[in-house]
């Protein structure tokens, strides 16, 4: 008794994707390359909301209604002033600063290292991957 398996090209890339995508997160992670803060300002907001929220001892009903928790407090955003909001847009423009001055050490520091050209031949590789996944569903 023989099986057959069905294996389409789709299934194939995606797999290949998270392979891929898991090789490049170790990578990073294993050479400390700085994360990427969140810089959108209204993020920023919604999160200080949440974490207030559980400081409050409401964490536990967070989860149930997250949905409407986060509507009421994206309502809240929109309706802010810009004096309101200026101090999330300040900290997301230095978070993202300082983002980029990170990343401009660690290059510095793995300058002479083939780190440097693995990460970028992975992230091709995804980039690549994706672009065919795409072009599978077009089709």
């Amino acid at each position: 008794m023989t099986r057959s398996y069905s294996v389409n090209a789709k299934d194939v890339l995606e797999k290949r994707l998270k392979v891929k995508q898991k090789a490049l997160k170790d990578l990073l992670k294993n050479h400390r390359f700085p994360e990427k803060p969140v810089t959108n300002p209204a993020t920023l907001y919604v999160e200080k909301q949440a974490r207030r929220r559980r400081s409050l001892g409401l964490g536990s009903s967070l989860a149930a209604n997250f949905k409407q928790l986060y509507a009421g407090w994206h309502q809240e955003w929109k309706a802010m002033s810009a004096e309101e909001k200026a101090p999330f847009s300040d900290e997301a423009l230095k978070s993202r600063e300082r983002y980029y001055q990170d990343i401009d050490t660690w290059h510095e520091m793995y300058r002479d290292s083939k780190i440097v050209d693995q990460i970028d031949n992975l992230k091709n590789e995804v980039k690549d991957l994706k672009k065919a996944i795409k072009d599978l569903n077009k089709s």
